[in-house]
């Protein structure tokens, strides 16, 4: 593969079971409890997509942000991190080449990046140098309030959220 680079902005690492994929439903349709349904093979491969993602995805790019997924495995489930690669191929291939799979979260990042996770007192966030950002998963707009909570104070930010929702309401209304 060689050498890469990666231009100098602050990076979005967002995780990814509970935040852009739904794993809580994927648990509920097997009528399990989450800490035993990730033990088993096919636990990751065909969640859905949480609603927003896209949404939030072309808003970290417009700003100018990088965006990384970052996601742990179980430790006792070999096929997750096959299953979380597939994932990202199949539902955002864009990414394909932009995950970071890690069990220390806090090893990833510098001071003016962000970490966004539904459980940042799992793989070791708290370490994690940048800003932390605790993502709830309560619904669609979830994803619009997580960058609505912590995004646009910028005035920048704030443009390109307001000119986004724009273009949304134009293709969809």
């Amino acid at each position: 593969m060689g050498a890469r680079s990666y231009r100098d902005v602050p990076r979005v690492y967002i995780d990814m079971d509970g935040v852009i994929a739904d794993y809580e439903f994927g648990a509920t349709q097997m009528k399990m409890h989450p800490n035993q349904y990730k033990m088993i093979a096919g636990a990751f491969r065909n969640l859905p997509m949480i609603s927003g993602v896209r949404f939030a995805l072309e808003f970290f790019n417009r700003c100018g942000y990088d965006v990384f997924f970052m996601t742990k495995i179980p430790s006792r489930n070999p096929y997750a991190a096959t299953e979380k690669l597939l994932w990202i191929h199949e539902h955002l291939p864009d990414y394909r080449d932009k995950v970071i799979i890690t069990s220390d979260k806090g090893a990833v990042g510098i001071e003016r990046d962000f970490l966004i996770d539904d459980h940042p007192e799992w793989a070791n966030c708290a370490n994690f140098r940048g800003t932390v950002i605790k993502f709830v998963y309560d619904g669609p707009g979830a994803w619009r309030r997580t960058i609505e909570e912590n995004f646009i104070s910028d005035p920048t930010h704030n443009q390109v959220y307001t000119e986004l929702v724009e273009d949304l309401e134009d293709r969809f209304l």
